[in-house]
């Protein structure tokens, strides 16, 4: 079942950054620890990124911005958490870690 972050209990958070949208709403991002990492499904792309793989990884988890409950989005996946903090630092509205 999923948490207040979007993660799924067995899931771990390992990290909270605070966004900001439009410098009047804030919200949150989540780095939450994964054992599947889903493939692009096109047929043209290698098996590598075509696939699905069951995997230790990260994804981040965006959210809400118009309410603190309900949906969250996916903004991906990462293979390591340096790589998945990387991400989130880049995204537009990030404010700070927590």
């Amino acid at each position: 079942m999923p948490s207040k972050s979007g993660c799924k209990e067995e899931d771990k958070i390992v990290k909270t950054a605070l966004f900001s949208y439009a410098e009047s709403k804030e919200y949150f991002a989540y780095i939450c620890r994964a054992d599947f990492m889903p493939g692009s499904g096109d047929f043209e792309d290698e098996d590598a990124i075509a696939n699905d793989k069951e995997c230790d990884c990260f994804e981040i988890r965006l959210g809400n911005i118009s309410s603190a409950k309900g949906c969250l989005a996916s903004a991906g996946f990462a293979e390591s958490l340096d790589q998945a903090v990387r991400k989130v630092e880049s995204l537009d509205g990030f404010v700070k870690w927590l």
